[in-house]
């Protein structure tokens, strides 16, 4: 059990309009803890916020705001990113390098700040198998948003003494309209290929765990200044992943596939011929190619295990998500930076209602603390 240090039990969550901070913004309310989000003057929230949730209205650049923000809170989960393979560098920069530096020096004086980065910095262009923190990001990494993001973790350790960064890779669970409907959109459409029949492992990680780990690492002296891989606690074949996903959507197995040395072909080509309909990136060339594993070893030996289900639990669990959302045609349209409010409005109730792994993160946090007590 992990108690908090800290004095105030308010928190502040930076994208909490997306995935990851929906979810975490939805744990701590259901738990009862005060929690303060900074949200796009263009999003529902702004106008009418979630019940018990303090919100700034702002964004990464609004440095007013930001200090509004970051007022009187003891630790800041930042979580507000372009998250995309396909993004200009200049979209990268302005949000996950310049944003990110807004955001540390707003939250100077809050005692711990977590980074929400990626295993995306570590992208090489050949296997790599169950490799640890001590392997470094290098300049020749062949994604534009792993290089931003290695960028902001290194200005986020610099710059303040209570920070550590937390590298995830797919993060998965209900309330997903960022990364599922990558497999759901083209499989609903008959395009959707396996490359080398999907048997090359890759992780993931439940977007729970993650919430639970996030927590306790802002409560842990041992991990100021550390930056942690944090996954499932076993990579699965990306024939495995997709199928948990296709069965909870109710949609068919994958059986078609392209052997890997394909897809850097087709990537090459993807604009002259294809006019970028096949949206491929450079990261996605790669990974098609190659297997790249991490250890989250160091993570798990200072925070525990702290999975709230089993796979199975969790995808019926998704499965009872999509089909609440409307079925995977309504969830793949995504929430449009929050332009679809019945979208937006039908997550968040779904998680802070319906939720099972929700309720079980939230039982494990204290009422009396920042974040609180977890299981575990």
């Amino acid at each position: 059990m992990i108690r908090s240090p800290f004095e105030s039990s308010l928190v502040g969550i930076t994208g909490a309009t997306g995935f990851v901070g929906m979810f975490h913004l939805a744990c701590r309310q259901r738990a009862g803890l005060p929690t303060r989000i900074l949200v796009r003057p263009q999003h529902p929230w702004a106008k009418a916020a979630p019940t018990n949730v303090e919100v700034a209205i702002g964004d990464l650049h609004d440095k007013a705001q930001l200090a509004a923000f970051a007022q009187g809170i003891s630790a800041c989960f930042h979580y507000a990113a372009r998250a995309s393979f396909r993004a200009p560098w200049a979209q990268l920069e302005r949000i996950n390098i310049e944003g990110t530096r807004n955001v540390v020096e707003a939250c100077a004086q809050v005692p711990r700040f977590l980074m929400c980065s990626t295993v995306s910095t570590m992208i090489r262009r050949h296997d790599m198998h169950d490799v640890d923190e001590s392997l470094l990001p290098i300049d020749g990494n062949p994604d534009a948003y792993g290089r931003s993001k290695a960028k902001a973790e290194r200005l986020t350790l610099a710059a303040h003494a209570g920070a550590v960064v937390v590298r995830p890779p797919w993060v998965w669970g209900p309330g997903d309209t960022n990364n599922l409907p990558t497999v759901l959109r083209p499989a609903m459409k008959g395009m959707y290929r396996m490359v080398d029949h999907g048997k090359r492992r890759g992780e993931q990680l439940h977007v729970s765990t993650f919430i639970r780990e996030n927590e306790a690492l802002v409560c842990t002296e041992a991990s100021r200044g550390n930056t942690y891989f944090a996954t499932d606690k076993e990579a699965r074949t990306f024939a495995s992943f997709a199928g948990l996903l296709l069965r909870a959507a109710g949609l068919p197995m994958v059986e078609r596939s392209i052997p890997g040395w394909v897809v850097p072909i087709l990537h090459r080509l993807d604009a002259p011929l294809f006019r970028g309909k096949l949206r491929l990136s450079p990261a996605t060339a790669v990974l098609a190619r190659y297997e790249q594993t991490f250890s989250d070893r160091a993570l798990r030996t200072l925070v525990g295990d702290l999975e709230v289900m089993s796979d199975g639990e969790f995808e019926t669990e998704l499965g009872a998500w999509l089909t609440a959302m409307g079925g995977a045609a309504r969830v793949v349209r995504g929430r449009k930076q929050g332009a679809d409010e019945v979208l937006v409005q039908n997550i968040w109730t779904w998680l802070t209602e319906h939720s099972e792994s929700v309720r079980r993160v939230a039982s494990g946090m204290s009422n009396a603390a920042i974040p609180g007590k977890m299981l575990g």
